[in-house]
């Protein structure tokens, strides 16, 4: 690998603790730049699929990945309230 090369790799960056948890408490809040920047506000909600129903997740381990807090099943999607309704159909 040539001098060029080696200032050109790109590390992959790996999310904190602290940057996980950030994430997951933001779907509490909606943020005002976004609405600012885009005019909408979103708001990200966690659909259970053997509930059928909006949910609290629980977060296992490090990763983005939930439970159901009512089922426990690892069946929970995630996405802004507009399109959790429309690809689920929920009105």
């Amino acid at each position: 690998m040539n001098e060029r090369e080696e200032r050109t790799k790109v590390e992959p960056h790996c999310p904190t603790d602290r940057e996980y948890v950030d994430i997951i408490k933001a779907d509490s809040k909606i943020d005002p730049s976004f609405i600012t920047e885009t005019g909408q506000p979103a708001k990200i909600v966690y659909y259970c699929r053997e509930c059928k129903k909006i949910v609290a997740p629980k977060r296992i381990g490090k990763k983005l990945s939930f439970k159901c807090g009512e089922c426990n099943k690892e069946s929970i999607s995630f996405g802004t309230e507009n399109s959790i309704a429309s690809y689920y159909n929920i009105k």
